[in-house]
């Protein structure tokens, strides 16, 4: 299941899982952001291919087999 949050003109979309959760507003998307790595594992057990998130300071994309730094 999944909510659309309208709220003065800024989105958020959220789905059930964790690390879900996507804003958008008239100036930025927000990517769900982790402390580490290790974070980012526990939080996303089933990651999906195309998924960016951001770790520390790294954005790291899903490939469908491994997460790879993206900068």
């Amino acid at each position: 299941m999944s909510a659309v949050k309208n709220v003065n003109g800024d989105y958020t979309i959220q789905t059930t899982g964790a690390g879900t959760t996507v804003a958008i507003n008239s100036t930025a998307l927000i990517v769900p952001s982790y402390t580490n790595t290790t974070a980012r594992d526990a939080a996303i057990a089933s990651p999906k291919k195309g998924m960016i998130v951001i770790a520390a300071t790294t954005f790291y994309g899903y490939t469908g087999a491994a997460w790879v730094a993206l900068n």
